[in-house]
C-alpha cells in the first residue's frame, strides 16, 4: 500500500477555490432551470460545462490533489486483484443458490413442525403441563377456535359466551 501521511490544513486560497467551484456548479444548475425556453440539449450542455469548470477549479485545491492521489492508488490496488474466471463465478453462484434453497426448505420444515407441535400439543402439552395448564386447555382452545371459525351461525356460539336473554 502506498500510504503517505500528510496532515496539512488547506489555506484560504484552497477554501476560496472550493467555494468558487461550488458556486460555478450551483450556477449551472440554476441556469438549467432558469433558461427553460432553450432546447434541452443546450441546457444539458450548460450543466455539463458548469460541472467540468467547477471540477477543474476544485482539482487545483489540496483536496482535489488528494482525490487524484486516492484514485491513482485505488487503480493501482485494483490491478493487484485476481478476478475469478467465468466458470468459478458460475460455480460459486450455483453453490450459493443451492445452499439458500436447502436452508429455506429446512427452516420451512422446522416452522411447520413447530406450528403443528404447538397447535396439537406434541411439545405444547409438556410445556403447558409443567406450567399447570395441561393438555385439556389446548384442546379446549382448539375446539373454541374451530367453533368460532365455523360457517354455521347456529354452531358459532362460543362456549364462554353468556346466554342471551330473549326479549319478551
Amino acid at each position: 500500500m502506498n500510504a503517505k501521511v500528510e496532515q496539512v490544513s488547506g489555506g484560504t486560497a484552497d477554501v476560496a477555490k472550493l467555494a468558487l467551484a461550488i458556486l460555478v456548479i450551483a450556477a449551472g444548475v440554476v441556469a438549467y432551470y432558469w433558461f427553460n425556453d432553450m432546447p434541452t440539449w443546450q441546457r444539458v450542455l450548460m450543466l455539463l460545462a458548469s460541472f467540468l469548470v467547477g471540477g477543474a477549479i476544485g482539482f487545483f485545491t489540496r483536496a482535489g490533489h488528494a482525490l487524484r492521489d486516492f484514485l491513482v492508488e485505488a487503480n493501482f490496488e485494483l490491478r493487484k486483484v485476481v478476478w475469478p474466471t467465468r466458470q468459478e463465478t458460475l460455480q460459486t453462484t450455483l453453490v450459493i443458490i443451492v445452499v439458500v434453497i436447502v436452508l429455506s426448505l429446512l427452516l420451512g420444515l422446522i416452522d411447520v413442525f413447530l406450528k403443528w407441535s404447538i397447535l396439537f400439543g406434541v411439545i405444547g402439552s409438556g410445556v403447558l403441563v409443567a406450567c399447570g395448564i395441561g393438555l385439556l386447555k389446548i384442546r379446549a382452545w382448539a375446539r373454541t377456535l374451530t367453533i368460532a371459525l365455523d360457517d354455521n351461525p347456529a354452531r358459532r356460539r362460543l362456549p364462554f359466551q353468556p346466554e342471551m336473554a330473549s326479549a319478551v
